[in-house]
């Protein structure tokens, strides 16, 4: 199964102005820290830390239908958290 991946808009914006501006050092290993993240989880998608379902906040799980919820941490105390939907259409 191929896994792809789909940012939220404010995780695109973030993810974007990184592409385009990462100028220090911590915004550099932070891109690099993301981009190798997402590839990790396109090969294992449960790679991250699961969030028990009674603590994913109730405006993703009605905003992004988010019924599983997985954390990866970063460099410099950052963390993506990410969803696993499966979009068979």
């Amino acid at each position: 199964m191929t896994a792809k991946v789909i940012f939220m808009p404010l995780a695109e914006e973030t993810y974007q102005y990184l592409k385009r501006n990462a100028n220090s050092k911590i915004e550099k290993t932070l891109l690099k820290a993301i981009n190798k993240k997402i590839e990790i989880i396109k090969i294992n998608h449960r790679y991250g830390n699961p969030i028990a379902k009674v603590l994913i906040p109730k405006e993703y799980q009605q905003k992004y239908e988010a019924n599983n919820l997985f954390r990866v941490e970063l460099p410099n105390f950052w963390r993506m958290l990410y969803t696993i939907k499966n979009n068979n259409i």
